[in-house]
């Protein structure tokens, strides 16, 4: 069992649903316990990944916000059917 990872979606000049469509494109090379930092200039973005993560089953693990976009981190669940957010 290897230790959990870390990935990076660099979303940034994108708007829903586009960040939250990257961000599942992203989760099926991740494995349960392994965090997705997503990368968004979409000032919505925190929000709509909150409830995405609510529907889905991921932890969402808060939003850190830097001069210019926002850095989002999540902890992936298992990989069960996905649900939009926007």
């Amino acid at each position: 069992m290897r230790p959990p990872q870390s990935a990076i979606v660099d979303a940034r000049d994108e708007v829903c649903p586009v960040p939250l469509t990257l961000a599942e494109a992203r989760l099926p090379g991740l494995l349960p316990g392994d965090e997705l930092i997503v990368l968004c200039t979409d000032p919505a973005a925190p929000i709509d990944f909150e409830a995405w993560c609510l529907a889905n089953g991921h932890n969402y693990l808060g939003v850190t916000e830097k001069p210019t976009w926002s850095e989002i981190k999540l902890r992936v669940a298992s990989q069960g059917p996905m649900q939009s957010g926007c």
